[in-house]
């Protein structure tokens, strides 16, 4: 056992070095892999088919079938954000198939690596209130012109979606028939605002297309 002074607190010796180092830190695949019940060879390989689709992280994958497994066919699912959903499928220990937003990026039928994650198309989903609220008296005066007796239809539970340029919006109309009984019927309305204009493509009232 080395001998030194009885007092003296420190418990390593070294000159000090201010200059700073980076941490390196696991990007956590294998890990999340070997998680799902892959070995930690299989899990190193796999990591690089998914690192080559420009894949960071598996944080929040889960298998869309609890009770199915790795050895068999499984899907894994995550939510990335609002406008980003990611899939894989394993099959008998094996990831053939990895997907974002329904765009394939890696098909072992189709060769193997197809598109980097980040070059996968995400469309523009914002719309703001003012367009909102265009979108609403649009859809209203295209309902209205369907309707029997549209001075007494009331509108309501009102819902917006886009995709880059297209949109759809859809809510709920309470109308009167010729019998003076009224009903809520659910109606869509879909736009394409590539010149600016809103043109309407397509109507449907209660599942039946109008137009």
């Amino acid at each position: 056992m080395p001998q030194g002074d009885v007092n003296d607190e420190n418990f390593y010796s070294g000159n000090t070095i201010t200059e700073p180092i980076a941490d390196i830190r696991s990007d956590g695949i294998a890990e999340k892999l070997i998680s799902f019940g892959f070995t930690s060879d299989e899990a190193q390989e796999i990591r690089k088919i998914f690192v080559m689709c420009g894949v960071s992280s598996l944080e929040g994958c889960e298998p869309t079938d609890p009770s199915a497994t790795i050895d068999g066919l499984v899907s894994f699912r995550a939510v990335w954000d609002k406008d980003r959903t990611f899939w894989f499928t394993v099959d008998k220990r094996e990831v053939f198939y990895i997907a974002l937003n329904g765009v394939d990026v890696y098909d072992t039928d189709k060769g193997g690596f197809l598109i980097n994650v980040n070059d996968v198309h995400v469309p523009e989903s914002e719309v703001s209130v003012d367009t909102y609220n265009k979108l609403q008296d649009l859809a209203m005066a295209a309902v209205d012109g369907y309707l029997k007796y549209p001075n007494s239809a009331y509108y309501d539970a009102w819902a917006v979606a886009r995709a880059d340029e297209k949109y759809m919006i859809q809510g709920e109309v309470q109308a009167k028939n010729a019998l003076g009984t009224k009903e809520w019927l659910h109606f869509k309305v879909w736009f394409d605002n590539a010149n600016g204009d809103y043109a309407i493509e397509g109507i449907t009232i209660d599942g039946n297309r109008v137009y």
